[in-house]
């Protein structure tokens, strides 16, 4: 028995987890339990949902952005981060309106998609998270994107359209004239 638990004891002195924790005990003279603790603070920020790795399906992807709470105007860097899963790569549906209206409409239809999977769980992604991280395209690219689909009726829930940053046409301005439309409506009957 004692030569299994050695032979554990030696395995297990030569995990990642185990030379991390010995790097920050040495390092900076920390206590064991404090160790661990920022062990398991790191690997739930760098790798959240450790235990859950089949949870992405084909096409899908895993994408950081900016908390959907976090008010406008406050610092990036000083903003809460949190992760969606998101549809990338919708398989046969995509392969459809690429083969039926081109790629750019394939483009509209996968930035319409991911933002609003994003904003139902509650992160709110920039244009450049989507033209850099997502779309591989230009910022200039996402922003006739979305004005195409506005004149279509679609809204695109981007980070500074649901927090009225920049000069585009905000929910706020859209409501007001709606308001306005219904209320000549009820005037004019």
């Amino acid at each position: 028995m004692n030569g299994n638990k050695t032979v554990s004891e030696r395995l297990n002195a030569k995990t990642l987890d185990q030379m991390f924790v010995n790097r920050v005990e040495q390092g900076y003279e920390c206590p064991p339990f404090v160790s661990n603790a920022i062990l398991e603070t790191a690997k739930s920020v760098f790798v959240p949902d450790q235990g859950n790795q089949d949870a992405l399906t084909v096409g899908q992807v895993k994408i950081l952005g900016i908390s959907a709470s976090e008010p406008a105007g406050k610092p990036l860097s000083k903003c809460a981060m949190k992760t969606a899963v998101v549809m990338l790569d919708a398989g046969k549906e995509d392969e459809e309106i690429r083969g039926n209206y081109g790629l750019a409409a394939l483009r509209q239809a996968r930035l319409s998609r991911i933002t609003h999977e994003a904003w139902d769980q509650g992160v709110s992604l920039t244009q450049e998270d989507l033209a850099f991280k997502l779309l591989n395209c230009g910022v200039r690219t996402v922003r006739r994107d979305i004005k195409a689909l506005a004149k279509r009726g679609v809204i695109v829930p981007t980070r500074g359209q649901q927090k009225d940053i920049g000069p585009g046409i905000s929910h706020r301005v859209e409501a007001v004239r709606l308001y306005i439309d219904r209320a000549e409506n009820i005037l004019r009957d």
